[in-house]
């Protein structure tokens, strides 16, 4: 039995595949995939797991989106569900080989079922790739495809694409079929832009006190259905980074030191260094305490999520 979580659902699939790989060598065993967003009930798959397999010895059952295994209000189990659950995973059958799976960084370590599922089977957490192997991937796709890249195309890139690896290999399919020798043009007008750089612009108006742009790339975010808590979450993780890399520089390390450091971009880095000196530490303190009672708030339901990030965004 398994727990697999993380936030790219690429990375997951391809542990669930290794695994899979080492335990069904000879390619024998039955393999289900269930999903419990898409009007799957747990007590079918109950009954399934608990039944031997009529062709093999043993089945893989995998369990997509086990949002129940978080601190998610939507997609929870029932009291009775969840009991029926539990009793199985304390003695799971030996012919079925069970892989849950949440496309999530967390998981409620609360629950009994976790603890449960620690003890009589494995839980792994697949974590995302850091910048530095990151760009180690990129780099060896590109190698493998005998397709190059300038230093400036491949900065670029890296600033463009989301920490997704499904999303980056479509991205990189792409600029492969496009040409087989790439450079920064070409990236620009290929690769489209997603939250994470839109949420990189919307730190830098945050920084130069742009209001207009603010307002702009907000709107933007709301037309096209972002989540206002992955926004906050994003526009955090940025001015964490300005607020650190003002660290580096009271401490005297220069431009490389801190790329190397942080293992940052020196694309995404350079266009920071020019915005530093726009604001302090204050300032940084002020936004970032903002930012973490707003999040508090709204996932307590004290405030509307739309309405108390715009009223963030009048008071700066």
């Amino acid at each position: 039995m398994f727990l697999i979580y993380g936030s790219d659902k690429f990375l997951i699939n391809k542990q669930i595949q290794k695994i899979i790989n080492v335990i069904n060598k000879d390619q024998q065993m039955n393999i289900l995939k269930y999903s419990m967003i898409n009007n799957t009930n747990i007590d079918e798959i109950l009954q399934i797991i608990s039944m031997p397999p009529l062709f093999n010895n043993k089945q893989i059952v995998i369990i997509e989106d086990c949002w129940f295994l978080t601190s998610s209000r939507e997609h929870q189990l029932s009291n009775l569900q969840f009991k029926n659950l539990l009793k199985y995973c304390e003695n799971p059958a030996p012919f079925t080989e069970i892989f849950f799976v949440v496309n999530s960084s967390n998981i409620d370590q609360r629950k009994k079922i976790i603890k449960v599922i620690e003890k009589t089977g494995k839980v792994l957490v697949v974590k995302e790739l850091n910048d530095s192997k990151l760009k180690m991937f990129v780099q060896n796709y590109f190698v493998k495809h005998n397709t190059e890249i300038t230093n400036e195309g491949l900065n670029l890139l890296l600033e463009k694409l989301p920490n997704s690896l499904q999303i980056i290999v479509n991205e990189l399919n792409k600029l492969i079929n496009y040409s087989n020798s790439l450079i920064l043009e070409d990236v620009d007008v290929l690769v489209s832009r997603y939250l994470d750089s839109n949420i990189f612009d919307l730190a830098n108006a945050f920084i130069v006190r742009d209001i207009s742009q603010i307002w702009q790339q907000y709107y933007d975010f709301k037309n096209s259905n972002q989540d206002v808590l992955a926004i906050i979450g994003l526009l955090a993780n940025q001015l964490r980074t300005v607020r650190d890399i003002k660290i580096y520089q009271q401490r005297n390390c220069d431009f490389n030191t801190i790329c190397q450091k942080m293992t940052i971009n020196p694309f995404r880095l350079r266009i920071l260094w020019k915005y530093l000196l726009k604001i302090n530490d204050q300032q940084i303190h002020y936004l970032l305490g903002s930012l973490s009672n707003l999040d508090y708030n709204i996932k307590r339901s004290h405030v509307n999520k739309n309405i108390g990030f715009e009223f963030f965004l009048l008071q700066l």
